[in-house]
C-alpha cells in the first residue's frame, strides 16, 4: 500500500506559538498582529503548493531552518498545523497522529504530511 503524501516548503520564518497570542483585558487570548500577518502569508504560499488533500489520520514531518529562529521547537508545530488545515491540506488537526520535527542546517522549512492509509 502506498501512503498518501504532500510536501510544502517555505522560506518564511516560523512563528512560535508563544508569539501567536496575547492577553487582552476583557477579551482574553487574542491573535497577535504578527501571527495574523504570518498566517495569511504562509496560507497563501502553501495554497499555491496544494496538490492533494490528506484525508484521515496523518503524521507531520517538519524540518526547520535552524538559522531563522531560536524558538522552542515544539512551539512551531501548532501554527504550521493550523495553516495546513486552513488551506484544506488536511481535514482537522485532531486527526494528526504524530509529529517528527527537527532543526536542520537548511535554507528553508519543509513540511511533509504523510497519511496513514486509514479513513
Amino acid at each position: 500500500m502506498t501512503l498518501a503524501q504532500a510536501t510544502y516548503t517555505t522560506q518564511a520564518k516560523p512563528i512560535s506559538l508563544n508569539n501567536a497570542y496575547k492577553n487582552v483585558g476583557g477579551k482574553g487570548r487574542v491573535k497577535t498582529k504578527e501571527y495574523k500577518i504570518w498566517f495569511a502569508a504562509l496560507a497563501w504560499e502553501f495554497k499555491g503548493q496544494l496538490k492533494r488533500k490528506i484525508e484521515g489520520p496523518y503524521k507531520l514531518i517538519i524540518r526547520v531552518n535552524q538559522h531563522v529562529t531560536k524558538a522552542d521547537i515544539d512551539n512551531l508545530v501548532k501554527p504550521i498545523s493550523d495553516v495546513l488545515v486552513s488551506i484544506g491540506a488536511t481535514d482537522d488537526d485532531r486527526k494528526m497522529r504524530g509529529v517528527d520535527i527537527e532543526y536542520e542546517d537548511r535554507e528553508d522549512t519543509i513540511v511533509w504530511i504523510v497519511g496513514s492509509g486509514e479513513k
